[in-house]
């Protein structure tokens, strides 16, 4: 699936405590560099990979802490 097939990439920074995904005892992490990359076309992250966008998690303190979007993907 390509990133423009959904329009935006929407997740949540954080240290996942017990290894079972984002639960309500995980540490949230606002204040993240979050980076988006476009694939060179080799299917393997790095090398010839474009930085496409960063954007930092949410750091207000409540339930969007860590969240982070890029939007218009399209």
């Amino acid at each position: 699936m390509l990133a423009a097939d959904i329009g935006e990439i929407t997740g949540t920074t954080y240290v996942d405590l017990n290894g079972n995904g984002l639960d309500v005892g995980d540490t949230r992490l606002g204040g993240v560099d979050v980076r988006l990359f476009r694939d060179g076309g080799d299917g393997v992250f790095g090398g010839d990979d474009t930085l496409v966008q960063t954007i930092t998690s949410n750091a207000t303190a409540g339930p969007t802490l860590g969240r982070f979007t890029f939007p218009n993907l399209v």
